[in-house]
């Protein structure tokens, strides 16, 4: 068969060829039922039984009678598709650059980045309703109208129907629609100023200051001992350099100019030293013995995950070659998949075998409850019992 494909024969009959025909799909699998060829990996459908999906649940009327095929409407449906899809778009797709061929089947290519564009929820005056605007034009028949005019081949009916059906159940037509309704109006003159402290309202929000003073209150006192002030809040121990506390100066620019300034512990944070070196984090310790103060334990614990994550490394160390190859090279869809349907990803020579070393009959079996029986009855070979 080499160099076979370059010399097609027509007269020849490459189906029945034992180097191109694989057969039926004859085997099944025992736990999804699914149809596979002889020779498949047996868990790259389901894993053995290890993924099972939840049914998919029917669309919503009238796509799934359109999509029977089986009345006049929803053939013609199932032939105009395309159009129909094109009638409910709700972004436009671009690229950076694009690429046309001529010839025998042109071919659209997009070298850069792609992206969808979502443009605003209202047109401007002189602009016609286009792609996510439609659907707020209020008019239903309005609505069917304009996206028929823009897609033919389609029917004004049916489209009605789609509409009403994705008004009803689409969740991101119900988000935009949201979103519309919290539109900023011009009723409302919205102004911000710095020249009064909130009275009540707008707690943890801290105005300019107007005394120069820090809105935290630093410096703090200097205190020999821990106290408790008068709003019952502790007023931590901050010692004087004469009691044993520290001093330093630092050089820092203050106004385009190098000044040294002094510090003391009127200006540091309580921090704990051992939790601060353990955990690589600034972590205050107080003790919770209120309700205002329970809560934010629970506001902290559900904040998420990071956002950002970044490390600082040393350049004068050694090169890991490993890690350099993980984060440069690149995993594509290919390998993915490659890997999903157990297919060998890499070849050693000569060849290097882990064995499982064990006692006559002393091999480890993984079973579950459903295939408990036919693994003690069939259990499955072992490097050395292969």
């Amino acid at each position: 068969m080499e160099g076979e494909a370059f010399r097609y024969d027509p007269t020849k009959s490459y189906d029945s060829h034992p180097q191109l025909s694989i057969g039926r799909m004859t085997d099944v699998c025992a736990h999804c039922e699914a149809y596979k060829w002889p020779g498949e990996a047996p868990g790259m459908c389901c894993s053995n039984g290890k993924v099972k999906l939840s049914p998919l649940k029917p669309p919503p009327e009238p796509l799934e009678s359109l999509m029977s095929g089986t009345t006049s409407e929803s053939k013609h449906f199932l032939e105009n598709i395309r159009q129909y899809n094109s009638c409910f778009q709700m972004t436009s797709f671009g690229a950076s650059e694009k690429v046309f061929e001529s010839g025998f089947r042109p071919t659209f290519k997009v070298q850069g980045q792609v992206y969808h564009h979502v443009g605003s929820l209202l047109p401007s005056s002189d602009e016609e309703p286009k792609f996510l605007q439609i659907y707020f034009m209020g008019d239903e028949r309005k609505q069917a109208d304009r996206r028929c005019k823009t897609n033919r081949g389609t029917r004004g009916d049916i489209v009605m129907k789609l509409q009403q059906m994705l008004h009803q159940y689409n969740t991101y037509v119900h988000s935009f629609k949201t979103a519309l309704e919290r539109m900023p109006s011009d009723e409302y003159n919205v102004i911000i100023k710095a020249d009064k402290t909130p009275v009540g309202e707008h707690a943890r929000r801290f105005n300019e200051p107007l005394d120069g003073k820090c809105t935290r209150r630093y410096p703090r006192q200097l205190l020999r001992d821990t106290e408790t002030g008068e709003d019952g809040y502790p007023l931590y121990r901050r010692r004087k350099p004469e009691d044993g506390g520290i001093k330093t100066k630092l050089k820092m620019k203050i106004n385009n100019s190098n000044q040294e300034i002094e510090i003391d512990n009127k200006w540091i944070v309580p921090y704990c030293p051992l939790l601060s070196r353990l955990f690589e984090a600034h972590i205050n310790v107080e003790y919770c013995n209120s309700v205002k103060s329970i809560k934010y334990i629970c506001k902290y614990v559900n904040k998420g995950s990071d956002q950002a994550v970044f490390g600082l490394e040393n350049d004068r160390n050694s090169i890991d070659e490993i890690k350099h190859y993980q984060l440069g090279r690149y995993i594509s869809s290919n390998e993915a998949i490659w890997r999903i349907l157990d297919y060998p990803i890499h070849e050693r020579h000569p060849t290097v075998i882990h064995l499982a070393v064990h006692l006559e009959n002393g091999q480890r079996i993984y079973f579950t409850e459903d295939n408990l029986h036919e693994k003690m009855n069939d259990p499955p070979r072992t490097t050395l019992t292969a």
